[in-house]
């Protein structure tokens, strides 16, 4: 005969398996997983804290309860699911924390503006500055050092990108402490007017759209918030790109096909493309 517990843990895998498999489609872990089950163990699951009833049968709630959960009886399957489940869990407080940014966005340039800050200095810091070595030579750089410090100039770059539509921007970054993103010092880098020329950033600021700027922004946000909130698993990654992308097209009031390709098409009238890999500098992280 098998146990309580084990009945327990084994209908406590199916909830975080139709769970899971509920997120994957696209449904909100908050309408996620609901299953129609009988059994003692559906009681004691939801004496646990682990699961709700509902008209639609029950269904996991995932939260912090189901690590707590984690001990001996536990096989490696279970474990995975536990995983997967709490990571989604930290994909739902990035949406929170996205859904409050894009509010406050509406009565606040200064937000706005530190927005396009962190978000452009997250992109250029991750691209590598991918330029054709014989401009890096030209500028007094070896290779070696190009990559080593281009990156380093990240957040100077930035700043001259949100300067472009905002005032006050380097007191703006304040705004968007109390989402607990971390904002870098600024500090005046030494070589960000060699890696301008470089870049020939000037021309390059000419072309640049301010909603394409905001959308770029907006989902590097995003995505540095899921790494800071440690979101890994390819089912919460992905509930935060799809959130991401709603709230795009819901703010710009175009497709996601539309997006991209007004910021690809921004990305083609940029200086010097045989030169300098643009589509590897600006670009979406997913």
């Amino acid at each position: 005969m098998i146990s309580t517990s084990k009945k327990k843990i084994e209908l406590l895998k199916k909830l975080m398996e139709h769970f899971i498999d509920d997120v994957e489609k696209g449904i909100h872990p908050f309408q996620a997983g609901w299953i129609k089950v009988e059994g003692p163990e559906v009681n004691m699951l939801i004496n646990s804290g682990l699961a709700q009833k509902g008209e639609k049968g029950i269904r996991l709630l995932f939260n912090k309860e189901l690590q707590k959960e984690i001990g001996d009886s536990w096989d490696n399957e279970a474990e995975e699911l536990v995983y997967v489940c709490t990571d989604i869990a930290r994909a739902v407080q990035v949406e929170r924390i996205l859904n409050q940014i894009r509010s406050d966005m509406e009565h606040s340039l200064q937000l706005e503006a530190s927005i396009v800050v962190v978000g452009w200095w997250r992109m250029l810091e991750t691209s590598g500055f991918p330029v054709f070595v014989d401009e890096v030579l030209r500028e007094g750089f070896s290779p070696d050092k190009w990559y080593l410090e281009a990156p380093k100039t990240s957040l100077d770059l930035a700043l001259t990108v949100a300067k472009k539509w905002y005032d006050d921007v380097e007191k703006a970054l304040e705004s968007v402490r109390k989402f607990s993103i971390f904002v870098p010092s600024i500090v005046k880098n030494e070589m960000a007017d060699k890696v301008k020329k470089v870049l020939r950033w000037e021309k390059a600021l000419e072309v640049l759209s301010q909603s394409n700027s905001k959308a770029l922004a907006f989902s590097w946000c995003a995505d540095y918030l899921s790494i800071s909130k440690e979101v890994c698993y390819s089912e919460a990654v992905t509930f935060v790109q799809r959130r991401v992308w709603e709230f795009l097209t819901e703010n710009l009031r175009k497709s996601k096909s539309e997006i991209v390709d007004e910021v690809e098409q921004m990305i083609n009238e940029l200086p010097s493309p045989e030169l300098i890999s643009w589509a590897e500098i600006i670009r979406f992280p997913w």
